[in-house]
């Protein structure tokens, strides 16, 4: 039987001129339950399609800093928070909310960097979908009735930037071993790593978190806009010789650094 080999691609500098090519993806939800992680199931239960335009207010408050009115029944609880940064938008998942109360009140503070934002009533309360000018870090709190959301950009937010791109998503599921897909091994790879330095001063982005795919193209743009320091791609191959195993890198020497690993 094939040995599976993990193979990384790692990338310093320009972004631009070391893409490596492939057909990965995008999606990856950053959730943030006002400081405790919660992954927010994107199949949550939308019971109504129906969307309604948030109402925005720009104040002389302190600047990226804006808030939303919650109605007196809702405690931090009630709330959960993804930041589903490839497409910039931000979602805020109110339970027990009544559509109708984003008809009458109005996000305030500075919302300069908001471009539009839209309610949507679900079986359980409310989503209120952001979507912002650039891709944003979120600092969340809430006091009395109002949420309050703090915005930065990722090279502010985080000592260093790193984009993690879990390989075998595009046509296929990639290299395929005793029923094991690539897709799903670098997938899982991928989320080890954004565990292990979760509580770091690292910004980990992943370009997917399913199997949407986002063009070369479009994951340059992405790269760019956070300023990242590194790109990493992560899959894994074959070899018919089962005493190979292993890891194996690749890297460009214009960039290579001294001492890594």
């Amino acid at each position: 039987l094939a040995t599976m080999i993990l193979w990384w691609i790692m990338i310093a500098g320009s972004m631009t001129a070391m893409l490596y090519a492939g057909t990965h993806k995008t999606i990856l939800l950053t959730d943030r339950y006002l400081g405790q992680m919660e992954r927010v199931e994107e199949q949550a239960q939308i019971s109504q399609q129906i969307l309604i335009p948030l109402m925005l207010a720009q104040e002389s408050t302190e600047n990226s800093c804006f808030y939303i009115p919650v109605e007196k029944n809702i405690s931090a609880g009630n709330i959960a928070v993804e930041n589903r940064y490839l497409g910039k938008e931000l979602q805020i998942h109110i339970s027990g909310a009544d559509m109708s109360f984003y008809r009458e009140n109005m996000l305030s503070g500075d919302v300069s960097g908001i471009l539009e934002g839209k309610a949507q009533a679900r079986d359980d309360g409310v989503v209120l979908r952001i979507y912002m000018d650039h891709v944003y870090e979120f600092q969340m709190s809430m006091t009395g009735t109002r949420i309050g959301i703090r915005y930065e950009k990722p090279k502010d937010a985080h000592k260093m930037v790193v984009v993690l791109d879990p390989a075998g998503v595009g046509e296929g599921t990639g290299q395929i071993q005793n029923a094991s897909e690539e897709k799903e091994i670098a997938l899982q790879i991928a989320g080890m790593v954004l565990e292990k330095v979760e509580q770091s001063e690292i910004g980990v982005y992943l370009t997917r978190y399913g199997e949407a795919v986002t063009s070369e193209k479009e994951r340059i743009a992405f790269l760019e806009e956070i300023g990242a320091d590194f790109y990493i791609q992560i899959g894994v191959g074959m070899d018919s010789d089962t005493s190979v195993y292993g890891i194996e890198a690749f890297y460009n020497e214009n960039y290579f650094i001294p001492d890594f690993g």
